[in-house]
């Protein structure tokens, strides 16, 4: 699988450039979740909201309900 592949060379050369070996157990995703999260937030200077609040993936989740249930609300219905 090609996305497989690409990760993987993209690690193996990471680890290269950084002189290290790679090895068969070493994780595709070096970094958890989270981390690429906050890593995301901060770049983008994102890291706290309007309230000053820190942002988490779960603050983010809540803010999304009520427009995806206002947008499925106001939707055409559809014809049969």
């Amino acid at each position: 699988m090609r996305p497989f592949e690409r990760l993987k060379e993209r690690n193996d050369a990471k680890k290269k450039a950084e002189g290290k070996e790679s090895h068969p157990t070493d994780p595709i995703f070096p970094k958890t979740h989270r981390d690429l999260f906050h890593k995301i937030l901060q770049e983008e200077n994102r890291k706290k909201d309007r309230e000053g609040l820190p942002r988490t993936a779960y603050s983010l989740r809540l803010m999304e309900v009520p427009t995806f249930t206002r947008s499925r609300r106001t939707a055409a219905p559809a014809s049969r």
